[in-house]
């Protein structure tokens, strides 16, 4: 049941998706035009895109179970961990296209 004055939690699932999903798309333009993966751990995942959105799906349902869970016991707790995931991954999104239009 959703509490008087939250947001549904689908838009926490929907919101970071969107960034997670974004900073891939980003991400592969930028490898597809001789770029190069700063994370090293996610670098090798870039090779097999199967992998790559098990590894992002799976990113997406932890960080969106953990914003229900801690929603349910702390109000917009939850939000909170949204708002910083999307905050951390949209500096990278920014800094993907950034780097697509001064060099793509």
């Amino acid at each position: 049941m959703i509490k008087e004055g939250t947001i549904p939690y689908p838009m926490m699932l929907i919101i970071v998706a969107t960034v997670s999903y974004l900073d891939a798309i980003t991400t592969y333009l930028i490898l597809s035009s001789g770029g190069v993966e700063a994370n090293s751990f996610m670098a090798s995942y870039y090779q097999n895109p199967l992998l790559l959105i098990l590894i992002k799906t799976s990113f997406v349902l932890i960080i969106y179970g953990m914003s229900v869970f801690i929603e349910r016991r702390i109000a917009y707790g939850g939000w909170v961990i949204v708002g910083l995931v999307s905050l951390v991954t949209s500096f990278a999104i920014i800094s993907n296209v950034i780097m697509l239009l001064l060099h793509g």
